[in-house]
């Protein structure tokens, strides 16, 4: 399953990644600072996407395709 979340990299955010990587699920993770976010050993498997919520851009569309949507 895919997940998108904003709030990945949160104190919330960070436990639900974990436990979405170790059922094999893929998370899809907008982040504000994706360069930052990437070099996070815990979050191997997820997908980082550069963006901010409350900005349109290019952030938006990483929602699309994922089966799951949260906002920790």
């Amino acid at each position: 399953m895919r997940v998108f979340l904003t709030g990945g990299t949160g104190l919330i955010g960070r436990g639900i990644v974990r436990t979405l990587i170790s059922r094999g699920d893929t998370p899809v993770i907008l982040s504000r600072q994706a360069d930052k976010a990437r070099l996070n050993p815990s979050r191997k498997g997820a997908e980082i996407v550069q963006g901010d919520p409350s900005i349109p851009g290019p952030g938006e569309s990483a929602g699309g395709g994922c089966d799951a949507a949260l906002n920790p």
